[in-house]
């Protein structure tokens, strides 16, 4: 009996291969193999308490949001926040998201159907009915085709059934429905008109930050897990506000979350600053991965991609750095990143620089200080090289800063 199921499976798991390599008119060939589940209504509609089929989703493109049942909060949240303007159940709605929540084992754990059933609730769109009750093959094909393991994926299909992105998520975290059809094209295009700027790093995680960034102020974001640093970093900021410019000063925390929640206790408690909430910050972190992931599996180079670098050194930060700073201007301006050490060492300067600030602003204030200042040995980035005589120090560059790396010597011991 063993042998015929598995000999079954074995059918569907090619059916379902050659299927997406074929053309059709529509979704439904595709939607009815993939969730052929003894049930005419395979999909609940959470919106409207009720069961639907797959023809609901005909013509329309659909998006597979595949995770655990057990969601990380944060995460499901900002999916949620990014795609809440997505209009359900008008005429003109073009895309539908599915959850298919899967579980490592069979059958679920009870921590897991409690999951379930608690996200369901909240969850505005679609879900899988019966999730459990989904094929061996089936389930295969998700994670060895679709290749989901164990971070979330939203796998996006085209009004035909065509697979048009793998993987949509980071699309989803970084623009919501302006990504609109979620294709890799679609992301690229995307890619083009952005800059490094608080637009893009923060797009609506916090209403008071947009009208801030829209209304021109001047803008400190701060993170660290070092609360000493924290202390007198704002101190330093007080002063300068003492002189009469008017500085927004947030803490966004760091990399390190569960480090982060203990310094935001302080934060609030001392009143050091304003300061995002702890989920904010989660959110915040997890957009900026986000940001770092799409460039990287576009291939953007990190050497030339101003934004690419910047996410990518923002989220290393915190291992060798005791905080950072982020200032920007309005919506245009480049974001201008400062270590803890810089910042520490630029502040304690602002009696030299400070008078430039009512002919450039306090943004280019800074910027003209720290280009006339000699450059801060902050970076702590090392590789190793295997020897090669006649080796020219200065013809290798820091893959973090882009400054030239210092020969050291390094002896290793061979003996057996």
């Amino acid at each position: 009996m063993q042998k015929v199921i598995d000999l079954e499976e074995k059918k569907m798991h090619s059916k379902l291969l050659h299927m997406f390599e074929e053309a059709h008119e529509d979704n439904q060939k595709i939607l009815s193999t993939l969730f052929a589940i003894k049930n005419e209504h395979p999909f609940w509609d959470c919106s409207s308490q009720r069961k639907v089929g797959v023809t609901e989703l005909r013509n329309k493109e659909v998006i597979f949001f595949i995770s655990h049942p057990v969601i990380q909060l944060e995460q499901f949240l900002l999916i949620v926040q990014q795609l809440q303007n997505h209009p359900n159940n008008k005429p003109e709605n073009l895309y539908e998201i599915v959850w298919i929540p899967i579980a490592n084992c069979i059958p679920w754990s009870e921590v897991e159907e409690v999951s379930f059933n608690n996200i369901i609730d909240i969850w505005p769109w679609s879900s899988v009915y019966k999730p459990s009750l989904l094929s061996f093959s089936v389930l295969k094909f998700i994670r060895e085709v679709w290749h989901f393991h164990d971070d979330p994926v939203m796998v996006v299909l085209d009004s035909k059934g065509r697979v048009i992105s793998l993987n949509a998520i980071d699309m989803v975290v970084i623009w919501g429905d302006l990504a609109y059809p979620f294709s890799i094209i679609r992301e690229r295009e995307l890619w083009e008109g952005e800059s490094w700027t608080f637009g893009i790093l923060l797009n609506g995680i916090d209403p008071l930050l947009s009208y801030w960034i829209e209304d021109g102020r001047t803008i400190l974001l701060y993170g660290s897990h070092d609360i000493g640093w924290v202390r007198e970093f704002t101190n330093k900021v007080k002063v300068i506000e003492e002189a009469g410019l008017s500085l927004e000063l947030i803490y966004i925390g760091s990399n390190n979350l569960e480090q982060s929640k203990e310094v935001l206790a302080t934060v609030t408690t001392e009143r050091l600053s304003r300061y995002l909430s702890h989920i904010k910050i989660c959110i915040f972190w997890l957009r900026l991965e986000s940001i770092r992931k799409s460039k990287s599996r576009l291939g953007f180079p990190f050497e030339t991609d101003v934004i690419m670098r910047e996410a990518t050194s923002l989220c290393s930060l915190d291992v060798e750095n005791k905080g950072f700073l982020l200032i920007s201007e309005g919506a245009r301006n480049e974001i201008l990143r400062l270590s803890g050490m810089e910042v520490s060492e630029c502040l304690s300067l602002f009696h030299v620089w400070g008078q430039k600030v009512n002919k450039f602003g306090f943004l280019g204030a800074v910027r003209k200080h720290l280009d006339a200042s000699p450059s801060i040995d902050h970076c702590s980035y090392y590789s190793i090289f295997p020897y090669v005589e006649n080796m020219d120090e200065r013809s290798i560059a820091c893959k973090n800063c882009g400054g030239p790396l210092k020969k050291h010597y390094l002896y290793q011991c061979v003996g057996s």
